[in-house]
């Protein structure tokens, strides 16, 4: 049966024991009934306890040989021969021991799976509360007052059916009808990042399942060593094929609206960057003959584990770091402007012919429809604030201690300010849809400075706007 990260430490200690099983061989020093023994010559052996299951203690030396020989072969003055040998191979052992520490020290703590999990699981949520369905226009939602995304906007959409005129219709054309497309790519964008947490969520499997694998079959190895002089590395390293598997692994969290996501990173393949490249897997076999030889190539080994840990991370920071540059770039395709509502003459003299004087739809699209999708939207960039990459390590693992969070974290950013752009162009073209209806409709001086206001803060725009950055 395979070993498992989660066994590490028991891993590490076995690999000291057989490590030093090796090199006691190398000494002459042969395991025989849980012992090691040296026969010296002359029915004379040294035999000398050895390290327990997790690699601590042993070195504790007797010496046996036959009846009547006298004392032990030895200086006449000082420490006799058990003493000297129990202090040279205690040295051996702590050396083994170090060595061992060393190779695996960066090892230790790699990333959880499970906080990755998690981290998916809140990602996926943002990512499936910016559903909005294709067939928005045409009622695609029948719940217009069910509290999510969805079907607040469908409620807005039916109120601007109820209206007409060419004010309500530029309304419409410019600003409501654009925001499913503008909510679409934000939804991709949130699908590139959990498409990078699903990556990282297979590569640390793979990792983790990498290193358990190097520890056992080295501690095979070494075992083997102690019997014989060849030893060749077996096991293949994988990590590189799995990076690529990062959407597959997302998506299904994502429900439905991944599905829908996936689509617009497939019809905008120019700015949304998912990491389909794969590195080969590794087979260097990497034999040896000596222990000396066996740690170095232990060492090899697990660079092997590293360099297709850093591989798969760099090609994940590329993409989010394109990505995020992408949209900015493409600013058209994911910035909608609320538009400046302003009256014409003939307009005073026929409201109909700028907006439907219905005031109850106009005061419930303006004053209730709009804002409730607004405090949605606020609310889910707090959600992507939320959002993280939890995949701490030894800064000498992968692409550093933090992995491509110096990537994922500024597209989570960028993600959650267009956001909160687009819910200030939602209040505010509210504001002043509801301030040109009474504009219209009042005549009135102290709405018409009103309506100026508010036109004059559309056109100076969200001072706040990442767009501005």
């Amino acid at each position: 049966m395979a070993r498992r990260y989660e066994e590490f430490e028991q891993l590490v200690g076995e690999l000291k024991r057989s490590v030093i099983d090796a090199w006691m061989a190398e000494q002459e020093c042969y395991l025989i009934n849980g012992e090691y023994v040296w026969n010296v010559g002359g029915g004379m052996s040294i035999h000398t306890t050895r390290p327990d299951a997790h690699g601590n203690g042993g070195g504790d030396v007797r010496i046996s040989q036959p009846t009547g020989m006298g004392a032990p072969i030895g200086p006449t003055k000082g420490p006799d021969l058990a003493d000297i040998k129990a202090e040279q191979y205690r040295a051996g052992f702590m050396d083994a021991r170090v060595s061992v520490d060393i190779a695996v020290a960066p090892w230790r703590n790699l990333p959880d799976p499970a906080a990755i999990q998690r981290d998916i699981d809140v990602c996926a949520a943002v990512v499936e509360s910016l559903w909005l369905p294709a067939n928005m226009a045409a009622g695609g939602v029948d719940k217009s007052g069910d509290g999510k995304i969805a079907g607040t906007m469908q409620g807005i959409v039916n109120s601007c059916g109820k209206l007409d005129g060419k004010m309500i219709q530029a309304f419409q054309d410019r600003f409501v009808f654009q925001l499913t497309r503008i909510v679409g790519k934000y939804q991709a964008t949130g699908l590139v990042l959990g498409a990078a947490l699903g990556s990282e969520l297979e590569i640390w499997k793979a990792g983790r399942d990498s290193v358990a694998m190097v520890l056992d079959e080295a501690r095979q190895n070494f075992d083997l060593l102690a019997k014989g002089p060849t030893v060749p590395w077996k096991a293949t390293i994988e990590i590189g094929l799995k990076v690529s598997h990062g959407l597959e692994v997302f998506l299904p969290f994502a429900g439905p609206a991944g599905e829908v996501a996936a689509t617009t990173l497939g019809t905008a393949s120019d700015v949304f960057k998912i990491v389909k490249d794969i590195l080969p897997a590794d087979e260097s076999p990497l034999p040896f003959q000596t222990v000396n030889a066996g740690l170095e190539s232990l060492g090899k080994r697990l660079n092997i584990v590293n360099d297709q840990l850093r591989w798969s991370e760099e090609k994940l920071s590329t993409s989010l770091n394109d990505t995020r540059l992408n949209i900015f770039s493409h600013q058209d395709l994911f910035d909608v402007k609320a538009p400046i509502l302003k009256p014409e003459p003939e307009d005073y003299q026929d409201g109909v012919n700028a907006i439907t004087l219905n005031e109850t739809v106009v005061r419930t699209l303006a004053n209730t429809r709009m804002p409730a999708l607004a405090d949605l939207l606020q609310g889910v960039a707090a959600a992507a604030e939320q959002c993280k990459l939890t995949a701490p390590r030894d800064e000498r693992i992968g692409i550093g201690a933090i992995g491509p969070n110096p990537d994922w974290v500024p597209l989570k950013l960028l993600l959650a300010l267009m956001l909160k752009d687009l819910v200030w162009d939602i209040r505010t073209g509210a504001e002043d849809l509801w301030a040109a209806f009474l504009d219209i409709k009042t005549h009135d001086d102290n709405t018409k400075r009103r309506l100026e206001q508010i036109n004059a803060r559309l056109e100076q725009g969200n001072p706040g706007s990442i767009w501005n950055k």
